[in-house]
């Protein structure tokens, strides 16, 4: 994982990556490393800086937050399901009953 993302800043790419790393004392650990060129005024590379930060809690907050999604998102389809008999009903009684009419009559002061 580490020399290819090398071998590409020292071409002159900025690298950004996410990487899971298991480790015996703490287990899998999620690392984003970022690699950013030093050029010089030919756009040839000096040197380059890299960072690792340790992105763990932060990848178990977006799975959770993902499973807790899901879970809404199936809440209301079974919710859509319960109601939907319900709301065919009164779309059929707005038809029939031509409610929009009805208001347009009474509006006009029709009766």
């Amino acid at each position: 994982m580490i020399v290819p993302n090398v071998e590409r800043v020292l071409r002159g790419d900025r690298v950004e990556y996410e990487h899971a790393i298991p480790l015996r004392t703490i287990g899998t650990r999620v690392l984003r490393g970022v690699y950013t060129p030093e050029v010089d005024d030919k756009g040839v590379v000096q040197s380059w800086l890299g960072s690792l930060l340790d992105i763990t809690e932060r990848k178990q907050a977006e799975l959770r937050l993902a499973a807790l999604n899901e879970s809404a998102r199936g809440r209301g389809r079974k919710a859509h399901a319960r109601t939907r008999p319900h709301l065919e009903r009164l779309r059929g009684s707005a038809r029939r009953f031509d409610l929009r009419g009805l208001l347009r009559q009474h509006q006009s002061g029709v009766d």
